[in-house]
């Protein structure tokens, strides 16, 4: 999982946050309306990631599929739906 959550800030990274943690933590400040935006989209985007992970998981345990190697999970993991930012 430290793979996965390395992702998330390597994203974060690209837009000039820390990491993930730190990106998210501009949701709910009303300030800059881009950091913001940005906020929510990273907030909404982990919660579908790691959802998503987790129902793998279930599927892997279930026997109903195989343990993709961590790049192939990545590909197929929700991606973030935000477009590139203009303040980096």
């Amino acid at each position: 999982e430290i793979k996965l959550q390395n992702y998330l800030d390597s994203v974060a990274q690209s837009y000039g946050y820390d990491n993930i943690y730190t990106a998210i933590s501009y949701a709910d400040e009303p300030s800059i309306p881009e950091f913001q935006l940005e906020g929510k989209a990273f907030r909404s985007w982990r919660s579908l990631y790691w959802f998503a992970v987790n129902q793998v998981k279930a599927e892997v345990a279930s026997g109903a599929r195989q343990i993709p190697t961590i790049e192939a999970l990545i590909e197929e993991l929700p991606k973030l739906d935000l477009p590139p930012t203009t303040l980096v």
